[in-house]
């Protein structure tokens, strides 16, 4: 059997994706925009175990045993609950950003700037803070990125992305960012940004670490992401501050 071309399918995608729109219809007080159920989707999507499907048969004999999982809906529901807090208490968007539907939902506004004539895009920027007395990832701390040249913050490319980022109990160390990409009039020319991020924390020595991304103009505006594109960090060592300073 040929697996290149067969379509497989994770029939807990439509499970989970139909739970969540049902609780959803009962929360009028949070965003729910595409980003956010997103979001909301994939959180419930890494704590359950898929189940794919092949053929017309699969699915059949899915649908047969769907009656049966009253508890697996019923623990996907709970999911949803708590992934709808997770998310909607994550400093995701602004109030300017934040506007409401003909039926009062809070729904996100975003407005990328497709004003170029070509593009320098930026790809997104992972990184890990690390403690370097225990090796434990760091939480609470702030990670601001600048521009190299001007000391300036960067503006991102989207409200769903915050710069700076806040670094919580449940992101395990990881920080990232999407800078906004730069309209030009230039075409098809490689320049090298100079980026830089600073890291603060409470009780640690402030960090700074300085990178170089190189990027081509393109009459294309990149809206997509691409996780084979992500550009990784090494790891980040914040250090204790010293009792005497």
């Amino acid at each position: 059997m040929n697996l290149n071309n067969a379509i497989l399918h994770n029939t807990m995608e439509d499970i989970v994706l139909f739970c969540l729109e049902d609780v959803l219809k009962e929360k009028n007080d949070i965003c729910k925009c595409d980003q956010c159920r997103l979001d909301m989707a994939c959180y419930i999507l890494n704590k359950v175990q898929p189940r794919y499907v092949l053929s017309s048969r699969g699915i059949v004999h899915y649908e047969k045993n769907k009656i049966k999982d009253n508890q697996e809906y019923i623990d996907i529901y709970t999911l949803a609950m708590e992934a709808i807090q997770v998310v909607s208490q994550t400093m995701r968007h602004n109030k300017k950003d934040i506007n409401k539907d003909k039926a009062g939902n809070k729904i996100q506004n975003t407005s990328p700037d497709k004003n170029g004539s070509y593009y320098y895009n930026f790809p997104q920027i992972v990184g890990r803070v690390i403690d370097s007395d225990n090796l434990e990832p760091i939480c609470d701390a702030k990670v601001t990125l600048h521009n190299g040249d001007t000391n300036d913050k960067i503006a991102m490319f989207n409200v769903n992305w915050q710069n700076p980022a806040l670094i919580n109990d449940q992101m395990d160390g990881f920080f990232s960012f999407w800078p906004v990409s730069i309209p030009t009039d230039d075409k098809n020319k490689k320049t090298a940004f100079v980026m830089f991020v600073t890291l603060e924390k409470e009780g640690y020595e402030t960090m700074c670490k300085s990178f170089e991304i190189e990027s081509e103009s393109t009459p294309n505006l990149d809206e997509t992401i691409n996780k084979e594109q992500v550009f990784r960090l090494n790891e980040i060592y914040l250090s204790p501050a010293s009792k005497n300073s």
